[in-house]
């Protein structure tokens, strides 16, 4: 019953959106944003508690205000899915640095036999990044866990991401196509920010001990695709700059195992420079620094 509250109150935001202005639909989901905030106690205990551990200088009230923003933030992501669910607005209306980014992107992707890595996180608005480099007309295999409500996930999640040059696969059972896409030269796309369940060692993240997924390093020590950082950060505009930073230059050693570690701990640095730069953008509200021993 719960799952299929969650699936019609979904379906009601939806509807909700197509009908109204898209500077309304902002101005509904900033305020969901708040009364989010307000209501989802775990959640906003979790962002309290995860910034309090990483910006131990700021005041109570800081971290609070800084929560808040970090909800607003997430529900304006939401919002420019469903507008782009709806096709209110293109993905390109979202760029701010269109051409930069164009060429930045193109340049990234360059002949590559072993193909590329995309490391994203959950941040600004990550789901406008697949969208946009298919609209440059690079194909990509995207690696994504599934929701817990499949009414949502086959229903709705499934039909904003679908498109034409993105495949989507849940990872249980993902390497093999993995591994054909990069030794065909192609882009597989990762989201490794956030804590999983599996395959995971304990790195620093922000500063801080994390599970960390070792997925990236043990592609790269077997196949040495070249790995892109791709990130949309929200400017004062309101749209996105896409950013493609350079990854740390990696010297292979005897050792496998540590090489790994280094190439996840050279992951949650990109990560994190991106993060501190606009921390209210990123995903606060999961329990990132739980280690599970």
């Amino acid at each position: 019953m719960k799952k299929k509250i969650e699936y019609f109150l979904v379906l009601t935001l939806i509807k909700i959106s197509k009908i109204l202005p898209i500077k309304a639909n902002y101005y509904l989901f900033d305020k969901i944003g708040s009364f989010m905030f307000k209501v989802l106690k775990k959640r906003r205990n979790d962002a309290i508690s995860n910034l309090r551990l990483i910006f131990n200088d700021l005041s109570e009230q800081e971290i609070e205000d800084l929560a808040k923003r970090n909800f607003k933030s997430i529900a304006i992501t939401a919002c420019e899915c469903l507008l782009l669910l709806n096709k209110k607005i293109e993905v390109i209306d979202l760029i701010e640095n269109i051409e930069e980014a164009t060429k930045s992107i193109k340049q990234a992707f360059t002949d590559n036999k072993n193909g590329f890595i995309v490391i994203a996180a959950h941040f600004g608005n990550w789901e406008i990044l697949p969208k946009f480099a298919s609209k440059l007309g690079f194909s990509q295999l995207l690696i994504s866990k599934k929701g817990n409500n499949e009414l949502i996930e086959e229903n709705i999640t499934s039909l904003f991401r679908n498109d034409e040059r993105v495949e989507i696969i849940d990872k249980e059972g993902a390497t093999g196509k993995i591994i054909k896409r990069l030794r065909s030269g192609g882009v597989v796309g990762l989201l490794t920010d956030l804590k999983t369940s599996a395959n995971m060692a304990i790195i620093p993240f922000l500063g801080k001990d994390a599970m960390t997924v070792k997925t990236v390093g043990t592609l790269y020590v077997k196949y040495q695709p070249k790995i892109v950082p791709l990130f949309a950060k929200r400017v004062a505009s309101g749209k996105y700059e896409v950013i493609v930073k350079e990854f740390p230059e990696i010297k292979l050693s005897d050792d496998k195992e540590q090489d790994i570690i280094d190439i996840i701990k050279m992951c949650n640095d990109v990560y994190g420079e991106i993060i501190m730069e606009n921390p209210e953008q990123w995903f606060w509200v999961h329990r990132r620094w739980k280690i599970n021993v």
